[in-house]
Order: structure tokens, then sequence, then C-alpha cells
């Protein structure tokens, strides 16, 4: 897919409504089927992204790169990163939007470290069986939290169980993937910022 050479736009979620929520979880079908034509544009958001595809089939482009969609497979977008669907709707599968400010209350060292939101190579690739089986145990207690409004301690539970699925994601891309990195250093801290700062020239051009 070739992004055409227009400005382009960056979402952000729930800017409009900052009582609410910095995150949520969709049924990617019914999502996809609600912003058919923003999401096969090429777009940003100002938020981070997991998209846990069920079942192979379709590409997903990935800052001018496309990646086939295999059974299970989980592709992570950081924030100001230029991505778009491909024209199906039925794909099924989970998609998880949250803030950086919702999970980086304590945790900035940790966030910035985060393999699946730096990986170069494999920003898109199949986790097992095993895994799958805890990440749908994850996704459903934080389904259960969200239809509990006003519940005691609520957001930090959400907080903590998206800090758990994406420490199992982080896992399996590790024992996966030769190339693992971590943003350990002030330089490579860097390189992540001006990466991000080339992105958002190119989204104003």
């Amino acid at each position: 897919m070739l992004y055409r050479m227009a400005k382009i736009a960056q979402y952000h979620l729930y800017k409009a409504h900052p009582e609410k929520l910095r995150f949520q979880v969709y049924n990617l079908t019914e999502y996809r089927k609600r912003n058919s034509e923003k999401a096969a544009e090429a777009h940003s958001h100002s938020y981070y992204q997991i998209i846990w595809f069920f079942e192979a089939g379709g590409t997903r482009t990935v800052d001018f790169e496309s990646f086939d969609i295999q059974k299970n497979t989980v592709l992570s977008i950081s924030k100001d990163q230029i991505h778009a669907f491909d024209e199906n709707l039925e794909v099924k599968g989970w998609l998880i939007h949250f803030n950086e400010s919702f999970f980086m209350h304590t945790d900035v060292d940790i966030f910035f470290k985060h393999n699946i939101f730096n990986i170069q190579k494999h920003p898109c690739y199949a986790i097992d069986l095993a895994t799958a089986e805890i990440g749908i145990s994850y996704i459903s207690l934080i389904q259960k939290e969200l239809c509990t409004p006003n519940s005691f301690g609520k957001e930090e539970v959400i907080r903590f169980l998206l800090k758990s699925f994406l420490i199992t994601l982080d896992r399996d891309h590790r024992t996966t993937s030769e190339n693992t990195i971590e943003l350990t250093s002030q330089h490579e801290l860097q390189f992540f910022k001006a990466k991000r700062t080339c992105r958002r020239e190119l989204q104003s051009a």
C-alpha cells in the first residue's frame, strides 16, 4: 500500500472528554465496520495501540511497510506511527487503545523500554497458543472491570492488567525474535524521540 502524499490525519483518545478513562478495548470487527473509511486511510494516533488478529488473512501497513496477518498476530503501534488497515471489514480480534498518561503513572522507565513498542523489524508477529490463552484471560478481566462503573480501584486494576498483558506479549516476542531491542541508554532514547519527530513532520507536511 502506498500512502497518498497529503496531510495525514491524527486521531486522539477522548480529547474532548477529559473525564473519560484514557483506555479502551474494542471488538475489532465492530470497530472496522464503524470506522471503515477512516481506518483504511493512512493516519496516526496520539496514543498507543495493540491489535490482536484472531485469524489469518489480509495485511496491515505501518510506517510504509506492509505485514501479512497470520493467526493470533499481534501488532503494536506506537503513538505517531503512520498506519492503515486493508479493506477487510470482517477481521476478527481485539483493538486496545491507551494514552501514555494512563500507563505512565510511575512506569516511565519501563514504558520506554518496552520491546513491543520499540522493535524495529518485527512490530507484527504471531503469538503461541499458551500466550494467547493468558492474553485472553487478561482481556476478559479488563472487560469485566470496564463494565463495573465507579468500582473502587478500577483504573489501577485495569492499569495493572494492561501492564501484565504487555509483559506477556513482550516475553513471547523475546522467545521468537533474535533481535530484541531495549531503550536502555540516553542515545537510544534520543533516537526513539527523533523517529517520532520525523513522523510528526510528515503528518504536518
